[in-house]
């Protein structure tokens, strides 16, 4: 929370922010330069708890420090455009749902895969439903995917459910 528009006004403007904003605000409210390390978790942070989300137009999260200038952060709404929490700080909240998300490599992606049958016996002992949503990203900024390996990903994201499409 110590990066949202009530605790870092300097960095927002119109509830929209920059990732090097952010890292400049709270390098000026310390009184030093922070390490990129530290901003990132604190806006990745953000990001996981759904405080913030991802403006469209943004550039690619995670990144390095040269990328914070293209990473463009909006406080979260209400699912409904119900605004806030009523605390002022934008959270997105389904009450009784809780979400979780991260970078995975593909060997943690592979961990999921073996702790699916493990996860389906916790929630179907309590009949609560368990979804999955996956975004799969090919190439970096500084190295875009190149078309003919976009589309052999593509053939193969198929097989597995056909809405997959790298675009």
């Amino acid at each position: 929370t110590g990066i949202l528009p009530q605790a870092l006004p300097t960095a927002w403007q119109d509830n929209k922010t920059t990732a090097l904003s952010i890292a400049t605000a709270l390098s000026q409210q310390a009184g030093l330069n922070l390490p990129w390390v530290t901003v990132r978790e604190a806006i990745a942070g953000a990001l996981q708890a759904r405080f913030v989300e991802l403006d469209k137009g943004s550039g690619p999260w995670p990144c390095d420090v040269s990328g914070a200038k293209s990473v463009k952060l909006v406080v979260a709404q209400v699912p409904g455009g119900g605004g806030t929490d009523g605390k002022g700080s934008g959270v997105r909240e389904t009450p009784g749902v809780y979400v979780t998300e991260a970078d995975l490599e593909p060997s943690e992606v592979q961990d999921l895969g073996e702790a699916i049958p493990k996860l389906l016996g916790i929630t179907a002992a309590s009949d609560t439903p368990l979804r999955f949503h996956v975004r799969i990203e090919a190439g970096a900024e500084k190295k875009p995917a190149a078309e003919d390996s976009v589309k052999k990903l593509n053939a193969e994201l198929k097989k597995i459910k056909g809405r997959l499409d790298l675009r």
